[in-house]
């Protein structure tokens, strides 16, 4: 039997306090496209753009207006799938 592939981390759509900082400073300090996502190198593409999908949610500039970073994050996150998507 084939082993099952890993779920793509959780991402809370509404966050303990500091959490949502947290995750934008992961997002803007990551070296890489899958580690801006929060995923290891061995992530198959279909939990990418799962993982993608949550974080669009939770850090959409719309939603958090009153985030400074907000938009920043956004954008980095949008360019990192596109750089994924091949």
């Amino acid at each position: 039997a084939a082993a099952a592939a890993p779920a793509a981390p959780a991402v809370a759509i509404a966050p303990a306090p500091g959490e949502w900082d947290e995750l934008v400073t992961m997002v803007l300090s990551a070296d890489s496209h899958l580690g801006c996502l929060g995923l290891p190198p061995t992530t198959p593409p279909e939990l990418v753009r799962q993982r993608y999908r949550q974080l669009a949610v939770r850090l959409h500039p719309d939603k958090e207006r009153h985030k400074p970073r907000a938009a920043e994050a956004f954008a980095r996150i949008k360019q990192a799938y596109d750089a994924l998507q091949c």
